[in-house]
């Protein structure tokens, strides 16, 4: 009879320590087109974390001049990110589909915690160290985020939150993206867009894989300025200019303002709710009450 072996309680909580050990960590910049704000998101990567010294993924919702999907590669060959592009699906449809690509290429490339920042979102200070931080005290759970202080259902932010990858690598969680891209698809190429609310159906997502923790790079008030970073409604147009000045760059304010607003049209009373049943994820009901994804998934 072979001898057994057993771990002692130091060797094991080292192992332990190891597994959840945050080596490495990555930025997705989400967009629709829009060079100059993407020029300016990479060109402050690289003013904090050195010349391809982070990894880098730049997600493009599509339905954008050649020219303008043509000064995105460029812009990603220069700083050494990682472009994705496919056919426009709209804001929250797009959205959905950034995070997928954004968890995808974090499991191809080793990144244990990618940091999904939208186009408008810049930070104005190092965020890496403070990430790493969170997430190596915090193990279990799967996003970093913020808040809506501003909005009554208290929902966290998608703008800017952090995923951890490995809570992520789950074949329920990749079957409901497949879901909902399908989804989104199928309104699009029937030429009916339906809206879709992002927030509650991440925030339903993540309370099933482990929870979230506040992460303060992002302000409490998405609609007030705020010191660490430049939020969509908290700024103006001309406040990326000056940022973009500062840095060197060729962009005057005109060239913020013409990609400032998105109004897509969607199908009026349609906006798709989720809710979690148990632990149970759908979807929600389109306005008649019926099931917009008739296959629950199990989490």
């Amino acid at each position: 009879m072979g001898q057994r072996f057993m771990f002692s309680q130091p060797i094991q909580a080292e192992a332990e320590q190891r597994q959840n050990q945050i080596e490495n960590i990555g930025l997705a910049v989400t967009t629709c087109g829009t060079a100059p704000y993407v020029h300016l998101h990479l060109e402050v990567a690289a003013r904090m974390f050195g010349h391809r010294g982070i990894p880098l993924l730049v997600c493009n919702d599509g339905d954008t001049a050649d020219e303008e999907i043509e000064a995105i590669n460029r812009l990603c060959d220069q700083y050494g990110a990682d472009p994705m592009a496919g056919p426009h699906l709209g804001h929250s449809w797009g959205d959905l589909r950034s995070i997928q690509w954004a968890i995808e290429w974090a499991e191809k490339n080793r990144v244990d915690v990618v940091a999904k920042m939208s186009r408008r979102f810049i930070p104005l200070t190092p965020w890496r160290h403070s990430l790493l931080c969170l997430a190596s005290n915090n193990p279990w759970c799967a996003a970093f985020a913020r808040r809506h202080d501003d909005r009554r259902d208290g929902l966290f932010r998608t703008d800017c939150f952090a995923i951890r990858v490995s809570s992520w690598q789950n074949e329920k969680v990749k079957g409901a993206f497949d879901i909902w891209q399908a989804k989104g698809r199928e309104f699009v190429e029937a030429g009916k867009p339906r809206d879709v609310n992002v927030e509650p159906l991440i925030y339903s997502l993540v309370k099933c894989i482990g929870g979230w923790q506040h992460w303060d790079l992002i302000g409490q008030n998405f609609y007030r300025p705020y010191e660490k970073a430049m939020q969509w409604r908290g700024v103006l147009p001309c406040h990326y200019g000056d940022l973009s000045r500062s840095l060197g760059l060729p962009y005057t304010d005109a060239d913020f303002e013409s990609h400032w607003l998105t109004n897509e049209p969607h199908e009026p009373g349609v906006l798709l709710k989720p809710c979690v049943s148990g632990d149970l994820l759908i979807l929600g009901e389109d306005a008649d009450g019926n099931p917009v994804v008739p296959d629950k998934v199990q989490l």
